[in-house]
């Protein structure tokens, strides 16, 4: 069966086991979704382990570990070559030390991680479907640069990933380690703007583009495994926390900064392009140039931090404390 088929049941499966959790509780005993278990069976992990979260916290989504493959040597191709993508695919744009890279989601919804280079610097872009968030991190640990994959469990709807070092399990929203040896350590995120394929080629026409050439025979990047999941009101897992003030799937731009947080609601930026902000005492501004395009810079260094873009139900299980601008409220 060839691997984009497997992804697309994969999707179903989920979203399908999801709906009928609730149903299924009342009627029968818990069963395992999966006959093999991630966790217990793969990573060894048990309440002995070294973690700063609950084991069940973390919900098996695939039926082993790597189910979803990284792309660990990508290849890619000039804008001009690019001719598999129409003005309106959403792409990530990762801008890194003079050298700019697009990422079509269409290839990242089958794979999530991309094990990529900047120059010497060794970066792992990625992508979570169900939580609609671009995160970038420099895939570097104790010094020495370490490959992500995917880890077949989820945690509040989010990738869970794991480094092929330590085999220890990081957030991908977070960028942080949650079970395992490297547990409280965090990865240095890079921002990953997503935007529409028309706006980067007309605005980085040298950018490099993520080719369809990934290495895996059989994968059809034409294809939307998740439909309209992202304008809907399903989620495929269950997360702990609501909170009204947004539609579960509003597209927010998260910033954190030393324990604290903030999002800006897509819709404010919109009507507040350039906004001030402070975050553990130090300012910041954030600017909006408008298809997706958001930046956030210290106010006196003008040094870049990360932002994210990320669906709000997401952004506020990770950081319920956070602060919000919305045109909304």
């Amino acid at each position: 069966m060839h691997l984009s088929k497997i992804i697309i049941i994969l999707a179903m499966a989920i979203f399908s086991s999801s709906l009928l959790a609730e149903e299924k509780a009342k009627t029968k005993p818990k069963k395992p979704r999966f006959e093999h278990n991630i966790i217990k069976e793969t990573f060894h992990f048990d309440s002995n382990s070294l973690k700063n979260i609950s084991l069940d916290e973390l919900r098996q989504g695939c039926p082993k570990i790597d189910c979803i493959p990284s792309i660990d040597k990508p290849k890619f191709v000039s804008a001009d070559e690019a001719k598999f993508l129409n003005d309106k695919d959403v792409v990530i744009l990762v801008n890194y030390k003079g050298i700019s890279r697009a990422y079509s989601l269409n290839i990242l919804q089958s794979h999530e991680i991309v094990n990529d280079w900047f120059g010497a610097t060794p970066i792992a872009v990625t992508y979570c479907p169900l939580c609609g968030s671009a995160v970038a991190i420099k895939r570097t640990l104790d010094g020495q640069d370490v490959e992500f994959g995917v880890s077949g469990v989820l945690h509040n709807s989010d990738l869970v990933m794991y480094d092929r070092k330590s085999k220890s399990l990081w957030g991908q929203i977070t960028g942080k380690a949650i079970v395992g040896p490297k547990t409280g350590q965090k990865l240095k995120k890079i921002s990953a703007q997503m935007l529409r394929w028309g706006s980067v080629k007309k605005n980085h026409p040298k950018v490099q583009v993520l080719s369809t050439d990934t290495g895996f025979e059989g994968m059809d990047y034409t294809k939307q495994h998740y439909g309209d999941y992202a304008t809907s009101d399903r989620l495929f897992m269950p997360v702990p926390l609501k909170d009204a003030r947004l539609h579960i799937k509003d597209v927010v731009y998260g910033v954190e900064y030393e324990g604290e947080s903030i999002a800006f609601e897509e819709g404010y930026l919109k009507k507040n392009p350039d906004t001030s902000f402070k975050l553990a005492g130090k300012s910041f501004t954030i600017h909006y140039k408008g298809e997706g395009m958001a930046s956030t810079k210290f106010a006196d260094s003008g040094e870049e931090i990360a932002t994210t873009h990320v669906y709000w139900f997401a952004w506020f299980n990770f950081h319920p404390k956070t602060s919000l601008r919305s045109s909304k409220i």
